[in-house]
C-alpha cells in the first residue's frame, strides 16, 4: 500500500484539508474522500517522517509537523474562502493548535479519536508484534492497524528507540490542547465535531469525559469501533457527520 500526499486543487473556493496521526497515512481518510464533492479542493497530507522508514521517523520532530500544517493551510488560504480540517489521533492536536493561532477560513473541524488522554492497551501491543514478525490475517485488528500504519517494517527492535522523542512530544502537546481547548472562539466551537471510539487501543475513554464535560464541543461515541477502524454503523454516522460538515 503506498503512502502518498494527495492534492487537487479547484475553483470552488472550498477545501478540505486532512491531517493523520502518528505513525500515521493519508489512507486513513480514504472512506471520507469518496464523500467530496469534485469541485471541492483536498489536501490529505503526509507528514514529514512517514510513509518512510524507521529512522526517517526518529529524524523528524513536532515542530516539522506544527510547520508543515501551518504551510499547508497558509497555502489553501490564499485560494480559498472556506477551508474544513479532518483530522485523526494526533492530527487532531495539529488541528486544534493551529487554530487556535490562525482561525481565518477555517469553517468547521471533524476531529476523530482525539488523543487527550492515552493508554497502550494489550491487543495493541499485540498486534503491533503480529505486523513485524507474524502473519496477518486479513479483517483482524492488525490487519486493520496494519493498514493505517505507514513506516517501513522493521524488525531491528533497537532503531524504535529513536522513537521516544517523538512521543515525548506527544505527551507535551496533548497536555497543552487540553488546557487550552476552552479558548476556541464560540462560532467555530459550534461546528466542531468530535469522535471518541468507545473499544479503542490507545485513547482512554476519560477523553470523551473531558471532552463532554469540560467543553462545547459536540462529541458523538462510536460503540463499535478502535482507534483505527470503524465497524460499519460508526463509519456511516461519521460520513453522515462529514457531509453535514462541508455541505
Amino acid at each position: 500500500m503506498k503512502h502518498e500526499e494527495f492534492i487537487r486543487i479547484r475553483e470552488s473556493g472550498t477545501a478540505i484539508l486532512f491531517i493523520h496521526g502518528i505513525i500515521g497515512t493519508p489512507r486513513q481518510f480514504d472512506f471520507l474522500i469518496k464523500e467530496i464533492p469534485e469541485n471541492y479542493s483536498i489536501y490529505n497530507m503526509l507528514l514529514s517522517g512517514h510513509g518512510k522508514g524507521v529512522k526517517d521517523f526518529s529524524k523528524t520532530n513536532m515542530k516539522n509537523w506544527e510547520k508543515e500544517v501551518s504551510e499547508a493551510l497558509a497555502f489553501l488560504r490564499k485560494d480559498h474562502g472556506k477551508i474544513y480540517i479532518c483530522a485523526h489521533s494526533m492530527g487532531t492536536l495539529l488541528a486544534i493548535d493551529e487554530t487556535l493561532l490562525d482561525k481565518s477560513k477555517i469553517e468547521g473541524l471533524l476531529l476523530l479519536q482525539i488523543p487527550l488522554y492515552v493508554k497502550l492497551a494489550p491487543k495493541m501491543i499485540k498486534d503491533i508484534f503480529t505486523i513485524l514478525f507474524g502473519k496477518i490475517k486479513e479483517g483482524s485488528s492488525a490487519y486493520y492497524t496494519g493498514k493505517s500504519y505507514s513506516i517501513e517494517k522493521d524488525r531491528r527492535l533497537w532503531l524504535y528507540f529513536g522513537w521516544l522523542p517523538r512521543y515525548i512530544e506527544l505527551f507535551i502537546k496533548k497536555r497543552k490542547v487540553r488546557k487550552s481547548l476552552n479558548k476556541l472562539d464560540y462560532s467555530l466551537l459550534s461546528k466542531t465535531q468530535a469522535f471518541q471510539s468507545r473499544k479503542d487501543e490507545l485513547v482512554k475513554q476519560s477523553s470523551y469525559k473531558y471532552l463532554t464535560e469540560k467543553t462545547g464541543i459536540k462529541t458523538y461515541i462510536l460503540n463499535s469501533s478502535g482507534h483505527f477502524h470503524y465497524e460499519l454503523g460508526d463509519e456511516t454516522l461519521v460520513k453522515e457527520k462529514f457531509n453535514e460538515m462541508i455541505k
